[in-house]
Formats: structure tokens, sequence, C-alpha cells
């Protein structure tokens, strides 16, 4: 964790006034993968066939070479939602794998 003191601004530049103290506690967050391909296409069409209360399907690119070139998934989640969310697509007949996404590159393109 993190502790960080909050300071604001006296009346002169070089003095500060501590009005309190915050902790930090960090997470790891997590995606929902259900596919992975070499073009966008084909993670369209099948985050078209999804039904998910509430949610929507993202296709992030990704630096893994050839048929693993984009994702579509879901996220990010901390880990109870993200099995909580897993289980959803199961339920549906799809195959998801839990991922922290270090692969990712750039922005997300939302599906509607």
């Amino acid at each position: 964790g993190y502790s960080v003191k909050l300071e604001a601004a006296a009346e002169r530049p070089d003095e500060t006034k501590l009005f309190g103290t915050a902790s930090l506690f960090l997470d790891d967050t997590y995606h929902v993968e259900l596919a992975r391909a070499a073009d966008v296409a084909p993670l369209r069409e099948l985050g078209s066939r999804l039904v998910l209360s509430g949610l929507r399907a993202f296709i992030h690119e990704t630096s893994s070479p050839g048929g693993a070139r984009f994702v579509l998934g879901f996220g990010p989640f901390d880990l109870p939602t993200v099995e909580g969310v897993r289980w959803q697509l199961a339920e549906q007949g799809q195959a998801p794998q839990v991922a922290e996404g270090q692969d990712y590159v750039g922005e997300p393109l939302a599906l509607p």
C-alpha cells in the first residue's frame, strides 16, 4: 500500500499545511478474453452474438503475432467481478479465459 500526505497551499508560496493522509492499495485488474484472431471481422461477428447485461465487449490490438493479433473481451475488472463475467460467458457456451492484458496495445475498440 501507499501513504499519501494531502497538503493545502498556505498564504506564502513556500509553505503548505497538512490536512490529511490517505492510504492507497492498488490491486491488479483483469480481463475476460473470448477469442483472439488475426483480423477484427470475426471478433466483431462473435461479439454481436453475446448477451451480457450492462457490459460492453471490446476489441483490443495486442503485441502478439499472427492469429493472436486482436482479442475480443471484457474488462478491466477486479478478480471477483472477472470471475462472475467469466461464468456468465461459460453458461452461454463460450470458453472465456482470464487475462491481465499485458500484451494489449493502445486503446480498445468498444463494440455496440
